[in-house]
C-alpha cells in the first residue's frame, strides 16, 4: 500500500516534541491528536518530550510497520542504498533521526517521504543532503490511512 501524501506538522517554538510531530506527519493526524495519545516524559522546568517507543506505539496503531533501524551516521544522498534494505531510499518512506542543527550534541527527528525531508522545524520540505542522518527507520503501510475522526478516537483509546 502507498503511504499518504505527507503534510508537515510544525513543532512549536522552543518545544522538544519533534517525535510527536513526526508521528503526526506519518499518520496524517494533527499534533494535538498525536500528543493526546502518547505518554510524555516530563523534564525539570516544565518542559517535556516524547520517547521513541511512544511514537512507535502510536504509529503502529494506524497499521504502519516501523522497520528495524539502520545506522547511517553521515550525509546521505537520494541514491543512498541501505546495505540491509533492498530498496534505494527514494523508494521508501521513513522516519529519520538526524543531528540537530540547533542544539550541540543533540538529535532531532524528521520524516522522509521518498523525495524530501519534512522537518517539524522548517516551513518547506528539505533536501536529504542538508542533513547529517544518524538512523533510518523504514515504514511500511499495512492498511489504508484515510481514517475517519471516529476511527482515530477508537484507536487512541486502545493505546
Amino acid at each position: 500500500m502507498n503511504p499518504p501524501i505527507y503534510k508537515n506538522v510544525k513543532q512549536p517554538k522552543g518545544s522538544k516534541v519533534c517525535t510527536a510531530c513526526v508521528a503526526a506527519i506519518v499518520t496524517g493526524t494533527t499534533l494535538k491528536q498525536a500528543e493526546s495519545a502518547m505518554k510524555r516524559t516530563e523534564l525539570p522546568g516544565g518542559t517535556y518530550f516524547y520517547r521513541t517507543r511512544e511514537m512507535l506505539k502510536y504509529v503502529g496503531s494506524f497499521g504502519i510497520l516501523v522497520g528495524a533501524w539502520f545506522s547511517v551516521n553521515g550525509k546521505a544522498e537520494k541514491n543512498l542504498k541501505l546495505s540491509m534494505y533492498p530498496l534505494p531510499i527514494t523508494e521508501c518512506t521513513a522516519i529519520m533521526v538526524v543531528k540537530s542543527t540547533i542544539y550541540k550534541n543533540a538529535q532531532h527527528m524528521v520524516a522522509w517521504d521518498g523525495a524530501f525531508i519534512l522537518d517539524p522545524l522548517c516551513d518547506e520540505p528539505q533536501s536529504i543532503s542538508d542533513y547529517h542522518i544518524i538512523e533510518i527507520y523504514p515504514l511500511t503501510y499495512l492498511q489504508e490511512t484515510d481514517w475517519t475522526e471516529e476511527d482515530l478516537m477508537v484507536m487512541q483509546e486502545r493505546l
